[in-house]
């Protein structure tokens, strides 16, 4: 259901209801504005008409070449059968790897929801009609309600300037953290966007932490990277930290998150800037990378966004020194991947990480990026003995997604996919989900669960 269908229904619920569609409509107005994806900011036809909208009433703030790219940006998104705002334009949501595009689906979805309380005001005695409500409604899409063209551009390029001086990178400063030989590591991908089913995935990783905490274990829990669209910090205010399975720093639980290209499309700011100073992720001690190790495992948590599918700073290095000094096992922990079976992979991530290969292969390595949770066949690369995909946190996927891309891929063995699907409008949409790490001496249990709670959907072995 679109926003104005929904809205629609609202507004025809709260018809002949008097005094008492006030309070109602302030009720809905409130659950609107808590809304994390409005599904038109998905579609990229909707999207270019309002970039038409916000050039022609600006000022000039965003430069033409940057119009051109973004434009050019949502031409190509047009053409493509893989995306669209639901299954009938496209299949898989839109979420471009173009920055300024993210902006401007950040910027939409603010004036929108910023927007709905006004809607709900009261309407005057006899003015009932759902046309003279739509008045007010389609002044959202046509001046972005109280966010006009010029306050949409200014917003743009200010995003844009912080593209350009973006947060500063810490380097040689990551930390080595202990954990217990039997530690829980909760681990989620791709799953800051808010949505209902996203909440439901922290109720369950929250169930998941407490099962530990009764049982004496030791928990951390891991975000794999990408709070949506941009990750300014009114977007990790809003779709991260309300619904994080650690409230407070107080609670014992280890908090971890790495940095993910969305996060980098504010220049950082709210990752760097917001997110990494909340107590509760004090263990960064302001690096977004870090060693979580024990007596069998060290774990290295890598930033693979700051330079987009790269490793900035020294991270190349340290991960080659780690492998070197220590006779642990080693697992990765990235944003993007290495390699996939649905998508082309930019090489530049395994060319920093060489050396490191070179020393001795990797045990395992868990990222997210792509918005789906899939296990590879054993040894699926001769660096690596364990891959899995873990970035089905929160973005809609319809389970007939084969991937995208040009040219030739590798394909390789799958072991396990998640299939686990909700029908709706007679298309299958991907659950939500995570997974569950239980070390056990040199070993570690993997499980994977789906948004509705119950059993594990599948499990591993890491040896």
């Amino acid at each position: 259901m679109g926003l104005l269908d929904g809205l629609k229904e609202k507004f025809e619920a709260l018809l002949g209801r008097g005094s008492e569609a006030g309070p109602v409509g302030a009720a809905f107005a409130a659950e609107a504005a808590d809304a994390a994806i409005v599904e038109q900011v998905l579609d990229p036809a909707f999207l270019k008409a309002r970039l038409e909208d916000v050039k022609a009433g600006g000022t000039g703030k965003v430069p033409k070449e940057k119009y051109e790219e973004m434009f050019a940006e949502l031409d190509r998104a047009q053409a493509s059968p893989a995306v669209g705002a639901n299954p009938s334009q496209g299949g898989q949501a839109y979420l471009p790897r173009s920055p300024e595009v993210s902006m401007l689906q950040s910027t939409i979805t603010d004036c929108i929801t910023s927007r709905v309380e006004q809607l709900f005001e009261p309407m005057p005695p006899g003015h009932h009609s759902f046309g003279e409500f739509l008045l007010r409604e389609t002044e959202v899409f046509r001046k972005f309600g109280p966010c006009d063209a010029g306050w949409a551009e200014t917003v743009i390029s200010q995003g844009i300037a912080d593209l350009e001086g973006k947060s500063g990178f810490l380097d040689g400063k990551a930390p080595d953290v202990g954990i217990a030989n039997d530690a829980r590591l909760v681990v989620v991908g791709d799953w800051g966007t808010g949505l209902p089913a996203a909440r439901a995935v922290g109720k369950e990783m929250t169930a998941k932490v407490a099962e530990a905490k009764k049982a004496g274990r030791e928990v951390h829990v891991l975000h794999l990277g990408d709070v949506y669209y941009s990750g300014w910090k009114e977007e990790y205010k809003a779709r991260f930290m309300p619904y994080w399975p650690v409230r407070s720093a107080d609670e014992g639980v280890g908090s971890w998150a790495l940095n993910g290209n969305h996060d980098m499309y504010s220049g950082g700011k709210g990752y760097f800037g917001y997110l990494l100073k909340d107590p509760r992720f004090a263990g960064h001690r302001g690096s977004s990378y870090f060693c979580l190790q024990n007596s069998h495992w060290q774990l290295l948590g890598l930033d693979s966004a700051y330079i987009d599918s790269d490793l900035a700073g020294s991270q190349g290095e340290w991960v080659a020194g780690k492998q070197r000094g220590s006779a642990r096992k080693t697992m990765l922990l990235s944003h993007h991947q290495p390699f996939s079976d649905f998508v082309e992979v930019h090489p530049r991530l395994l060319e920093k990480l060489q050396p490191a290969f070179d020393v001795r292969p990797v045990d395992a390595w868990l990222w997210g990026h792509e918005h789906l949770c899939c296990e590879y066949g054993p040894n699926p690369e001769s660096y690596l003995r364990f891959g899995s995909c873990i970035g089905h946190g929160g973005v809609p996927v319809l389970l007939d997604y084969e991937g995208s891309g040009s040219g030739e891929r590798k394909h390789y063995p799958l072991t396990w996919r998640a299939t686990n699907a909700e029908t709706r409008d007679e298309h299958r949409w991907q659950m939500f989900g995570y997974a569950v790490l239980d070390f056990d001496g040199p070993g570690i249990d993997v499980a994977y669960y789906d948004q509705q709670g119950g059993p594990a959907v599948n499990t591993a072995r890491i040896e």
